[in-house]
C-alpha cells in the first residue's frame, strides 16, 4: 500500500499537484527526513518554503518512521482568526 502524500496551499502551487502517492521502499525512504530529501530532489524549490509536516493528522519529526498506508501532510503556516 502506498504512502499518500499531501500538500496545503502554497505548496499545492509549487508542485503542480495536491496529491502524491509513493512507495516508501521503492524510492529508498524509510522515515520523514528521507522524504523529505525525495520530494526536495523532485520539487528543488520545496526546501525555500517552510512548512510542517503531519503524518496520520499528527506533527511528526524527521526521524519518524513511514509505513505503508501512512497519509502525509505538508502544511504551510497559516493564521486564523
Amino acid at each position: 500500500m502506498p504512502i499518500t502524500v499531501l500538500f496545503f496551499g502554497a505548496l499545492t502551487e509549487l508542485t503542480k499537484t495536491d496529491r502524491l502517492a509513493l512507495d516508501a521502499q521503492a524510492d529508498a525512504f524509510i522515515d520523514l527526513a528521507g522524504l523529505n530529501t525525495h520530494l526536495e530532489q523532485l520539487y528543488p524549490g520545496l526546501s525555500d518554503k517552510p512548512y510542517r509536516v503531519a503524518i496520520n493528522q499528527e506533527f511528526a519529526g524527521e526521524g519518524d518512521p513511514l509505513r505503508d498506508g501512512d497519509e502525509v501532510a505538508f502544511l504551510p503556516p497559516y493564521a486564523g482568526g
